[in-house]
């Protein structure tokens, strides 16, 4: 059985390499962000994230989008 995933287009990130808007995906383990044209794509473990935001009453979408973002574009330096 194929495990559910949650698939955003984000609109304000674009692929480093091809310019194709990217995508967020969420997973039961793993929350993702890649091209579907290149085929690159990075993540992070739910664990890590709950860590990073424990105690906290805000979720910090945005630093984790950018950290994921910032690890994509490592890839095509």
């Amino acid at each position: 059985m194929r495990q559910r995933e949650l698939k955003i287009r984000l609109v304000t990130r674009n692929c480093p390499q091809c310019g194709s808007p990217l995508v967020l995906i969420e997973d039961s383990t793993h929350v993702w962000i890649g091209c579907e044209k290149c085929g690159a794509y990075v993540r992070i473990d739910k664990k890590t994230i709950a860590k990073k935001v424990a105690g906290s009453p805000v979720f910090p979408w945005v630093e984790i989008i950018e950290g994921l973002y910032e690890a994509l574009y490592q890839i095509y330096q």
